[in-house]
């Protein structure tokens, strides 16, 4: 059986944002290329950056187990 590298990275980025909603974001490589992307503003405004990247996870968790 082949096995492949996948591979995931998030990430949420609010401080320099005036409209107070953090632009968060997700990637997915396979074998060093990317296979799935998004990055958008959220709908929600975030208390922290903490939280912000929590709700990035979780988006990106969502497409790894659901894409």
């Amino acid at each position: 059986m082949e096995q492949h590298n996948l591979i995931g990275y998030t990430d949420a980025e609010g401080a320099s944002q005036p409209h107070c909603h953090v632009i968060s974001g997700y990637t997915f490589l396979l074998e060093g290329g990317a296979v799935s992307w998004s990055s958008k503003k959220q709908s929600l405004v975030m208390a922290s950056i903490t939280e912000a990247e929590y709700v990035a996870a979780t988006h990106a968790v969502k497409e790894a187990f659901f894409g």
